[in-house]
């Protein structure tokens, strides 16, 4: 260390040539490096969403949620797979291991979820971070503008704008105002009628479609299944 010091200290032109280069080499690999904010990244989980409308969660987990763990269960790879089946709708989730080709292994599930031709329409998608809005704009009505013409602002001018930017996928409208049904009674017409307020309100609870969570339990080893029976809610005043 002492003579190296030494050496140093009598080619002082040699030390100062030196430590020159190396400051350069380091701006010149900080400058070459690969930075990304958001670097791209591919997660293992795909998910099939099958909504079939009406369908108890029994007849859901026999005629939709069985045969979509079959057809998926035959993909190279698969680690693990968990499936819930509730009121109107299936839900198959499958995780691969480290390395797998996300973007193959999902054309292969989707094709497999298509020949078993099934009456309802399934979504096979995986999770992207890539996937999520880098670009949230947010608006307000001033100066006496109303909710339908904020709305119309927004649907007929800022999207199509912000669509028409390069490198914009998709551009979704959200908190918009949206129809809605309200029911009014007639009170007269229902005493003739000999309808009450309750046969209403349960007329439109049970013909009221609901996604309920549902719950898991343990089926085999690698794969758990879950049904669920639930009663919707409806609110009136």
């Amino acid at each position: 260390m002492i003579r190296l010091t030494q050496l140093a200290v009598s080619k002082r032109s040699v030390t100062v040539l030196i430590t020159v280069a190396m400051l350069l080499g380091g701006i010149f690999a900080w400058s070459s490096l690969k930075q990304e904010l958001l670097p791209t990244s591919s997660c293992r989980f795909i998910v099939v969403i099958t909504p079939v409308p009406g369908a108890g969660a029994q007849d859901v987990a026999t005629a939709v949620t069985e045969p979509i763990e079959r057809s998926v269960g035959s993909v190279p790879s698969l680690q693990h797979i968990d499936s819930s089946s509730v009121n109107s709708l299936s839900i198959v989730v499958a995780s691969f291991a480290y390395g797998t080709d996300v973007k193959g292994v999902t054309a292969t599930i989707d094709a497999n979820v298509k020949a078993l031709g099934l009456t309802a329409s399934s979504t096979v998608q995986s999770f992207d971070i890539n996937a999520l809005p880098p670009l949230t704009v947010a608006i307000r009505a001033t100066s006496g503008t109303t909710t339908a013409q904020l709305d119309a602002l927004a649907a007929s001018t800022i999207v199509p704008a912000l669509e028409s930017v390069d490198g914009v996928s998709k551009v979704d409208l959200s908190g918009a105002a949206q129809e809605r049904l309200v029911v009014e009674l007639d009170p007269a017409k229902m005493a003739a009628n000999n309808v009450s307020i309750k046969n209403i309100h349960e007329l439109l609870t049970y013909n009221n479609l609901t996604l309920p969570p549902g719950r898991f339990r343990p089926r085999r080893p690698g794969a758990r299944r879950s049904t669920s029976r639930s009663r919707p809610n409806i609110s009136s005043c």
